[in-house]
């Protein structure tokens, strides 16, 4: 890693980037990352983000470029949502997740996540899921 900046994320608006230069798996990879991030009132959180990939290994060069975008919510204290879309311009994928968080105990929780990959040129779908995860914290 070269360096990151991070500003203060207690702020209505920070900012995230972070800068790499090294080996990946036989090769070399470059990367810039940026995020930028505001706060609505406390409850919402949006985020975008980018990473710009330069990569090369066998005698090739390959630029993977990475884009998202966050968006938590939080209903109160207990109930919390999310969801997180994101490109890949190598594979031209759409991913989307959307995830719902119950928390019914203290380190106890329960979630429903949906999960949505796409093609985005020809809007063919690749994958779906749905999945329910229950956590519950037992003392000993």
């Amino acid at each position: 890693m070269i360096g990151f900046f991070r500003s203060n994320a207690s702020l209505p608006l920070f900012t995230y980037v972070r800068l790499y230069n090294g080996t990946y798996f036989a090769g070399k990879k470059r990367t810039v990352s940026l995020n930028l991030a505001g706060r609505l009132g406390y409850k919402l959180t949006v985020q975008v983000s980018s990473s710009f990939n330069d990569i090369a290994y066998d005698n090739k060069n390959i630029s993977a470029n990475v884009y998202g975008i966050r968006v938590n919510y939080s209903q109160t204290t207990t109930i919390h949502s999310s969801a997180y879309v994101q490109y890949n311009s190598v594979s031209d994928e759409m991913v989307s997740n959307f995830r719902f968080n119950l928390i019914h105990s203290p380190l106890s929780d329960f979630f429903i996540v949906y999960l949505d990959r796409r093609y985005v040129t020809s809007g063919e779908s690749i994958d779906q899921a749905v999945v329910l995860k229950v956590t519950k914290l037992f003392s000993l």
